[in-house]
This record gives C-alpha cells, structure tokens and sequence, in this order.
C-alpha cells in the first residue's frame, strides 16, 4: 500500500497517525514520511489495522480508495479535453 492510500484508510476509518503508528509498532515520524513522500507501506504493518477494521470494512474502504482514484482520473481527462479545446479555439480565432 502506498502512503497516500493510507492517509485515505485511516480518515474514513477515524484513525490518527498516533493510533495507527501504536498499532503498526512504529513511530509517528515514520507514518508521516510514509504518507507525505506516498511510501510503499509494508504489509507486516497493514495486517494489524486490517485485523482492527475487519477485513469487509477494510475491502470496502480500498473499494472506496479506487473509486476516488477513478474519478481523479475522469476529473484529470476531462480537464485536459477542455483544455485542449479552448488551445484549439484560440489558434482558430487567431489565423
């Protein structure tokens, strides 16, 4: 998992870095790295936060995750068309 899609998990699931760092064994330093710099996060410390979230809550939230993701894409694509129709205009209007 990577550090983005963790910050994701632990708002929807109401969880602090804090509480999750406690529960992973590792620092709060270390999951703010993870997460600002979108880290590969090691499954050794995903399994103790899907055990506390049970594995349905979790696959829901990863479900959740790549639907987000989804739409960041459409968003993106949609931007870039419009874009790229208004550059077209322009050059129309300019000849």
């Amino acid at each position: 998992m990577k550090g983005h899609k963790l910050r994701f998990v632990l708002k929807k699931a109401g969880l602090k870095y804090k509480q999750f760092a406690e529960i992973a064994g590792k620092s709060v330093v270390t999951v703010q790295r993870w997460v600002s710099y979108n880290e590969d996060v090691g499954e050794i410390y995903i399994l103790p936060l899907r055990t506390l979230l049970t594995n349905k809550v979790f696959n829901q939230i990863e479900k959740d995750w790549d639907e987000e993701q989804k739409e960041k894409l459409r968003k993106q694509k949609e931007w870039e068309e419009k874009r790229d129709k208004d550059i077209a205009r322009r050059k129309s209007l300019s000849q």
